[in-house]
């Protein structure tokens, strides 16, 4: 199955392989740009409503949807949407973030393949990396918990670095895992939601929303 036809702002070029992340928390909105080109006009908007726990992105230039995050009360699986794909971040441990989520971007021909988010920080700086089925890194995510505006960068590796449609699955789910995490560490009902959660891989292929809460 070819990719679904993407409206993108910018092509996607070399000295794109990292994106930054910066967003203004008192008004839950932000944006992302080139990190090389600073001066840049934006790639993606975000908006984070707080109300329903969901995260939106789209197009800085004609505002076309990207996808979206849906967190959850209780439950601290995540659901996500990309193009019209939707599927589940399933989270592997307890205690650990570690997410599995079903990708329809990686491979060239839109057959499901399986990634991985998984940190090894859980305090000031959280640092992200996608891996593919081979447990080789295609993406990392760097975020300061602390910054005020600068949130972190997004930096793609391998061959599909430049290819627009899993750039988008990339934003939106490390995106999504960043604020599933900050719930997490704050949200005494998502403590018990870990505690009770069925640790578990995503099925292969599972591309229906599923109602974690």
């Amino acid at each position: 199955m070819a990719h679904p036809e993407t409206s993108h702002p910018v092509e996607a070029t070399a000295d794109a392989r990292t994106l930054q992340v910066k967003f203004d928390w008192l008004r839950n909105r932000g944006f992302i740009i080139n990190a090389n080109s600073p001066d840049s006009d934006p790639i993606y908007t975000m908006h984070y409503n707080i109300l329903k726990s969901r995260l939106t992105f789209k197009s800085a230039v004609d505002e076309s949807p990207v996808g979206t995050g849906k967190l959850h009360p209780v439950s601290i699986n995540a659901d996500v949407e990309v193009h019209g794909r939707t599927g589940t971040m399933t989270a592997v441990k307890r205690l650990q973030p570690v997410y599995t989520y079903t990708s329809y971007f990686f491979s060239d021909d839109g057959s499901p393949k399986t990634m991985t988010w998984t940190s090894g920080s859980l305090f000031k700086s959280f640092d992200y990396v996608c891996l593919d089925e081979n447990m080789l890194p295609v993406a990392k995510f760097t975020s300061k918990t602390l910054a005020w505006k600068n949130m972190g960068k997004i930096e793609f590796l391998g061959p599909k670095a430049n290819d627009d449609a899993f750039r988008d699955e990339i934003v939106v789910t490390g995106m999504t895992l960043f604020w599933c995490i900050i719930q997490r560490s704050g949200n005494i009902f998502n403590l018990v939601g870990a505690a009770i959660h069925r640790p578990g891989k995503q099925k292969q292929g599972d591309n229906n929303v599923q109602q974690g809460a």
